[in-house]
């Protein structure tokens, strides 16, 4: 009796203790794929940051701000019809808020 047997019913892959079996293509798909991701990340990490300040050179406008225990101060900042909240975060040790992230509100 074969380790493999087929699901009632299933033209796919075999089962292996009620798992799928990942064949030799499978798994040296998985490398390149991952190779392939990686070589993806630097088109999103090359993007500029938004902070505060570059929306605020960007023409936005502070409209509020509260403290969220959890997660500290946040600002609400528009520019027309565009509202973006950001999470900054205040440190004892440095004259300026360092901004966390920023989101778009829709």
């Amino acid at each position: 009796m074969s380790v493999f047997r087929r699901q009632e019913n299933s033209d796919r892959a075999p089962v292996m203790g009620g798992r799928r079996y990942a064949g030799p293509l499978a798994r040296r798909a998985a490398p390149v794929a991952a190779m392939l991701g990686l070589l993806a990340a630097p088109a999103a990490i090359a993007q500029p940051e938004v902070t505060v300040t570059s929306l605020i050179e960007q023409g936005y406008v502070v409209v509020t701000s509260f403290m969220n225990p959890n997660i500290g101060p946040v600002l609400f900042l528009q520019n027309g019809a565009s509202l973006v909240m950001c999470v900054v975060q205040e440190m004892p040790d440095t004259p300026t808020l360092t901004t966390l992230y920023c989101k778009a509100v829709e």
